[in-house]
């Protein structure tokens, strides 16, 4: 369990505004201008659009990490058309919106996939890609969701709603290493 930069993050919904009404959040956004936002707001970036490919391709012109998120019902043959682009895949295993819910195990499945998919594009242009989960990580499953193919792993509740933050991690990391 460690700290990683993280890239700025297109979330792949059906339920998306349109480009032209967020294009000037958009542009603040990539360069660094969010005004009175919260420091939170200004270190992660989230813009849902189907139209992710050129968004992405903005994104990496600037010289920045780009990622996409699907979150538990996006299929992951949605990002098919974008995965060389991406430096980060995230997998929500949760239904966004509130800490301490439970793992939803369909989400392995939806990791190995991805994860076979990942290696097949890094094979090709020879550029690493992440697959982050986030939701239901807890000390118990985190080396199942890492033997699925994740490799970057978000942790809230499982840490912050214990006394002591360093055991939980201890703890996350000596189930990390038993995992090949």
């Amino acid at each position: 369990v460690k700290r990683v930069a993280r890239p700025t993050t297109l979330i792949l919904d059906d339920e998306v505004p349109r480009v032209p009404k967020r294009a000037a959040f958009f542009q603040r956004a990539l360069h660094g201008d969010l005004g009175e936002r919260s420091k939170q707001e200004r270190r992660r970036f989230a813009f849902k659009t189907p139209f992710s490919y050129s968004l992405l391709q903005a994104i990496r012109a600037l010289g920045k990490k780009a990622g996409v998120t699907m979150n538990p019902a996006t299929p992951v043959s949605t990002i098919e058309h974008v995965i060389d682009l991406v430096d980060l895949v995230l997998i929500m295993s949760v239904n966004p919106g509130f800490g301490g819910q439970s793992f939803i195990t369909e989400a392995l499945a939806k990791l190995k996939l991805a994860r076979s998919r990942i290696d097949a594009v890094r094979a090709r242009i020879g550029r690493e890609i992440r697959l982050e989960v986030d939701g239901g990580v807890k000390v118990d499953n985190i080396a199942t969701i890492a033997r699925a193919g994740a490799d970057t792993f978000v942790a809230g509740s499982a840490i912050f709603g214990q006394p002591d933050y360093r055991a939980v991690i201890d703890a996350m990391r000596a189930e990390l290493a038993g995992v090949g």
